[in-house]
C-alpha cells in the first residue's frame, strides 16, 4: 500500500504504519488504532528528544525532521493490528524498532533513560517551586504527625508501583519502576506525583502521572 500518512485520510483510521528515513532507507514499523494521532505522538517525542527508540531518535537528530516520511502500509481493523504488525516486523526487519515483538515493550528500557534524556526531563520540570510562605504552611501542617504502620505500608506499596509520565496532552514520555525512580529522574516530589496519580491534582511538575492500570486504559483509546 505505502501511501503517505495524512490527517484527511487516516485520522481515526487503524492500521500499520512505517516511518522511513529517506537518506538511508532505514525504517520503523508500528500499529495504531488512530494512525494520524500516533504520527503526532512520534513527532512530539522526537522533537523533544525523548523518543523511546534510541536508534530512531539519534537518526532524527542527525538527519533532521525533513528526512523522515510517514507511510501507511496497511489499513486493518483493531483486532488484527498485533498480528499484522508482527507480519511486517518479521518481513521488513525495520532497523529503528527497539522491540522485536508487536505490542510488546520487551527490549525497550523506559526506566533506563540516558543521561541526556534525564537532563532534558529534569530541566523541563524546573520552575514549579512553591513560595516560601506555602512551604512553611505545609511544614507547619505536617509537623508532629506520625504515620501508623498501616499507612507506612500503603505508602511503601504505592512507591513501588510502576509510574508513567505523560505530557499534559497525554503524550507518553517515560515509564519508571517506582515513584522514587520518577523523582530521581525528574526532581518532581514523591507526594506530588502520588497525589496526581490518585486524582487529587490535574498535574505535578508540569506533567500528568499515571499508574499502570490508568495507562493501559489510555493506551487502548489511542
Amino acid at each position: 500500500m505505502n501511501e503517505p500518512l495524512t490527517y484527511k485520510k487516516h485520522n481515526k483510521v487503524s492500521g500499520i504504519y512505517e516511518i522511513q528515513c529517506i537518506n538511508n532507507g532505514k525504517r520503523y514499523v508500528g500499529s495504531a488504532v488512530n494512525l494520524h494521532n500516533r504520527m503526532c505522538v512520534h513527532l512530539h517525542n522526537l522533537r523533544k528528544g525523548i523518543h523511546h527508540s534510541n536508534y530512531l531518535q539519534k537518526s532524527y537528530n542527525k538527519h533532521g525532521e525533513d528526512a523522515f516520511e510517514f507511510y501507511v502500509i496497511e489499513v486493518c481493523d483493531k483486532p488484527s493490528l498485533i498480528v499484522r504488525e508482527q507480519h511486517y516486523l518479521d518481513s521488513h526487519h525495520p532497523e529503528y524498532n527497539s522491540a522485536p515483538t508487536a505490542g510488546s515493550m520487551q527490549g525497550i528500557k523506559f526506566g533506563s533513560l540516558s543521561d541526556d534524556h534525564k537532563k532534558k526531563i529534569s530541566q523541563s520540570s524546573r520552575g514549579h517551586k512553591k513560595s516560601i510562605e506555602t512551604r512553611k504552611r505545609m511544614s507547619d501542617a505536617f509537623m508532629g504527625r506520625v504515620c501508623s504502620d498501616d499507612t507506612k505500608k500503603k505508602i511503601g506499596r504505592a512507591n513501588s508501583k510502576e509510574v508513567y509520565q505523560m505530557t499534559k496532552d497525554l503524550v507518553f514520555i517515560a515509564k519508571y519502576n517506582s515513584i522514587k525512580d520518577a523523582y530521581s529522574a525528574t526532581s518532581v516530589k514523591w507526594d506530588n506525583i502520588g497525589h496526581n496519580i490518585n486524582g487529587r491534582t490535574k498535574s505535578a511538575g508540569g506533567y500528568v502521572w499515571m499508574d499502570k492500570k490508568a495507562f493501559e486504559i489510555l493506551e487502548k483509546k489511542l
